[in-house]
């Protein structure tokens, strides 16, 4: 089936006026394709392509010991790192300096028992049964691709976060 191609009826009034009708029918080509961006730009961010929803949020098991992030964020806004083990003992987390200096650390839940720096590492250790579930909070700090590691005890997670202005 053909598409007819809408256009508008000339009128010849009495009066000398200067319709300008093509560059009308131009306006609203222009209009349907801006429409059509603002209704893509509204279903992308309520899937989550810009934080918190179903498109950024990602989960990563090993084991016993699994991490939870936001691949998509936006800077200057709280996020969430959230790992989970399974470990009744000591848990040991390694995170790269140059990763975590592309965040600002708001908070660390539960605090952990020691925190240190060793070969370009910034190393934490959580004792007892709150050593569960630890959660970093974020702010991201730089925008752009992120990409770091987290290493749980022994495993290690590779995490990539695209931080948006």
């Amino acid at each position: 089936m053909k598409r007819k191609k809408l256009t508008v009826e000339e009128i010849r009034p009495d009066l000398d006026i200067d319709e300008h009708l093509p560059m009308q029918e131009r306006g609203w080509s222009f209009q349907r394709v801006g429409l059509y961006c603002i209704l893509i730009f509204v279903v992308t961010a309520a899937v989550g392509l810009y934080g918190n929803g179903l498109a950024s949020k990602k989960t990563l098991r090993d084991g016993g010991a699994s991490i939870e992030f936001e691949r998509f964020f936006r800077q200057e806004a709280k996020m969430q790192l959230k790992i989970s083990t399974d470990s009744d003992k000591k848990v040991a987390l390694s995170f790269p300096a140059e990763y975590l200096s592309h965040f600002e650390i708001e908070a660390i839940v539960p605090d952990p028992g020691d925190s240190y720096f060793e070969g370009g590492d910034v190393k934490y250790s959580f004792t007892g049964d709150a050593a569960k579930t630890i959660t970093f909070y974020l702010v991201p700090q730089d925008v752009g691709n992120v990409k770091g590691s987290v290493k749980v005890d022994e495993r290690v997670f590779t995490i990539n976060h695209l931080i948006f202005p």
